[in-house]
């Protein structure tokens, strides 16, 4: 790439830079046109306006295109679909490494043996790693619920196992009780996103 020498380069460099950026790109440049120099703003505009993504300049002072608010929110989430997507997939790849540790538990309760035990809890692995990655792969929230379910059920089965032993010390229930919102944090989080990039 040339350096850009001259004024009418810059702009020309500008201008081809916008007809690059996606539509989901070119809607954030115009949420926050009022950063950008004059003529930045004015080329975003009537870009805008060659895609048909608005009828015309009166369409920016609709909510749709106001600057948004910065604030604080538990669940941050990108305003391009790709980056919201990206975030999306390694929530559920997080959820997935969790799916794991029932798998891990099941397959050790066979050396005691407890092998009704340890099916069981296999399967809750099984099942919450298929849920996880056909919610990845499908973008449905519908698909968040059943991983909640079984968050549950094991919430009851960990419960169980803490009741069971004599002397507790405080990690015993720091850690599950930090493990399982850690969890909720990740399903909600990734509910917020599909519901955020409007799936179902």
């Amino acid at each position: 790439m040339k350096p850009i020498e001259n004024m009418e380069d810059f702009r020309s460099h500008l201008m081809e830079s916008m007809k690059a950026m996606t539509n989901d790109e070119l809607v954030t440049v115009l949420k926050r046109r009022k950063q950008y120099q004059p003529d930045a703003e004015v080329m975003a505009v009537n870009e805008a306006l060659r895609r048909g993504l608005i009828q015309s300049e009166a369409d920016l002072d609709t909510p749709a295109f106001s600057e948004p608010r910065p604030g604080f929110t538990l669940f941050p989430c990108p305003e391009e679909k790709e980056a919201a997507d990206k975030l999306f997939k390694s929530l559920m790849r997080s959820l997935m490494i969790v799916g794991l540790i029932p798998v891990v538990f099941g397959v050790m309760k066979f050396m005691f043996p407890k092998h009704l035990e340890g099916t069981a809890l296999i399967s809750l692995g099984i099942l919450w790693l298929a849920f996880a990655w056909f919610a990845m792969e499908k973008r449905l929230i519908r698909l968040l619920y059943p991983i909640l379910v079984l968050t549950l059920l094991s919430m009851i089965y960990a419960a169980r196992m803490l009741l069971v032993i004599k002397y507790l010390k405080w990690s015993d229930i720091l850690i599950p009780v930090v493990l399982y919102m850690a969890i909720f944090y990740l399903i909600f989080y990734a509910r917020s996103i599909l519901r955020r990039i409007g799936q179902k």
